[in-house]
């Protein structure tokens, strides 16, 4: 009696593993998406990495000003410099989260 019990419960929680552990594996699976959303094209811009990249290059020039020279007038047109070089970046970033 003893056996038979056990192996009915050996079996239930056989099959509610299964079932639990394949509706996670389901859930976890990559869903093809269209290739040509609009996001994906906006994402894929050129002209927005090229923003980007200026943005970032202007930044690079602000910290490099920023460290070059102990002078007070460098010092704040470096830090307007970067400021001008975050926006550029963000700007880009944002036009393509679209936000």
């Amino acid at each position: 009696m003893g056996n038979d019990f056990s192996l009915k419960r050996y079996l239930g929680l056989r099959e509610l593993w299964k079932k639990y552990y394949f509706c996670f594996v389901n859930n976890n699976r990559m869903e093809q998406t269209p290739k040509n959303t609009e996001s994906m094209k906006r994402a894929n811009d050129e002209s927005t990495y090229k923003l980007m990249t200026i943005g970032i290059l202007i930044g690079i020039v602000g910290v490099y000003l920023r460290f070059a020279f102990d002078s007070t007038a460098l010092s704040i047109a470096s830090w307007a410099i970067l400021l001008i070089g975050t926006v550029v970046a963000c700007k880009a970033v944002f036009k393509i989260l679209n936000a």
